[in-house]
């Protein structure tokens, strides 16, 4: 009797605990619904202009000011250097000259 009573206890505690964790997920749906509409509200993002004729003119004279092909030109070089250092350490920790990751 007392096992009998202690299942139909069990039961429905886990019938309120499954109410609650559905209520909780109704409540996490709903805001995002509210957030889905008030998304929906938002106007139409524009298209994107277009590039008027003359924007090779316009490109170099921003690049006479600021040196465009010259930090391409140094990031290309330090990426090589630092490649070829990856490279270099490897016999170098093998060979303890320089302190690996610790």
């Amino acid at each position: 009797m007392l096992d009998l009573l202690q299942g139909l206890l069990d039961h429905f505690l886990n019938w309120i605990k499954e109410g609650i964790i559905f209520c909780i997920n109704l409540v996490i749906q709903s805001i995002g619904d509210l957030i889905a509409y008030m998304v929906s509200l938002l106007p139409n993002m524009p298209t994107l202009p277009t590039l008027p004729h003359d924007f090779d003119t316009w490109l170099g004279y921003g690049a006479y000011w600021f040196p465009v092909s010259f930090l391409f030109t140094l990031g290309a070089a330090l990426l090589a250097i630092w490649l070829a250092w990856m490279v270099i350490a490897i016999p170098l920790r093998w060979a303890k000259a320089v302190r690996g990751a610790q």
